[in-house]
């Protein structure tokens, strides 16, 4: 992509950083660039959502293997604790909330949306996909982008976790 053919972004050279349109949703424009780590991040949260209705994503234009329905943003508020059908809910079906203010503390400025799980992994849930299944094989990133990975693994010397998988890699790309 034309991300490789970047500089590697240390913070202070703005050339090289690259702006992508995705075209789904309200079409919103991220910038992304090659880290340290060689790879080619997006530096702005995902903003992919409406708040004046729902949106239909497909395998053409999103990382899923068949279409998918985003609900329209929501705000939740709970009054009072959730009944079983409403945790149930935001387990289980595709939720997004947003958008998450900014320094103006308005919609126009802001740090994306943020997603359940299963809107997060392209409509997974509890029953088809368990945490102990590993990452998720689909996503709602645009198409040929993924969720960073992450795998546990325990390790009997240390008696600790190992974090492989993406994230180490983002670590030492970030200092």
């Amino acid at each position: 992509s034309d991300c490789n053919n970047l500089d590697i972004y240390d913070g202070t050279n703005e050339e090289a950083i690259l702006t992508l349109n995705d075209p789904r949703g309200e079409g919103q424009d991220y910038r992304v660039a090659k880290l340290a780590d060689n790879n080619c991040w997006m530096l702005d949260n995902l903003k992919l959502g409406s708040t004046t209705s729902s949106i239909t994503l497909t395998p053409s234009d999103t990382n899923i293997a068949s279409n998918l329905t985003l609900p329209q943003l929501s705000t939740p508020t709970f009054t009072e604790e959730p009944d079983e059908e409403t945790i149930n809910h935001y387990y289980d079906d595709p939720v997004a909330f947003g958008p998450v203010p900014g320094d103006t503390g308005t919609g126009e400025t802001n740090y994306g949306y943020l997603y359940n799980w299963s809107a997060a992994t392209g409509g997974e849930s509890r029953t088809s996909h368990t945490e102990n299944d590993g990452n998720a094989p689909y996503s709602i990133c645009p198409a040929n982008w993924r969720l960073p990975t992450a795998s546990r693994i325990y390790n009997e010397e240390t008696s600790e976790y190992d974090v492989s998988g993406d994230y180490p890699a983002l670590d030492q790309a970030l200092g």
